[in-house]
């Protein structure tokens, strides 16, 4: 972590949201495995299939019959201490 800080400094607002991800990850399999306890895989998956409008750190998130996260990704540009699209 020392070495990192010396040759980035600080985080960035890029970095940050990695960390807000994981962090919904981690909350949503932890609410995963508490409510299917030992149930199963099947479980799971179920469980996170059923997930729609989680509101999470980084955003909110839905999950589809896949699996897959559908959630809105965006970029903005500051302009004159304003976000800009």
């Amino acid at each position: 972590a020392v070495d990192y800080a010396a040759k980035f400094g600080s985080e960035s607002p890029g970095q940050e949201i990695y960390a807000a991800r994981a962090y919904d990850a981690l909350m949503i399999v932890a609410e995963a495995l508490r409510e299917c306890g030992n149930r199963g895989a099947d479980c799971l998956r179920d469980y996170l299939s059923g997930i729609r409008n989680y509101s999470g750190a980084s955003a909110v998130l839905s999950f589809d019959s896949a699996g897959d996260v559908q959630t809105s990704f965006s970029l903005f540009r500051v302009q004159d201490k304003k976000f800009a699209r």
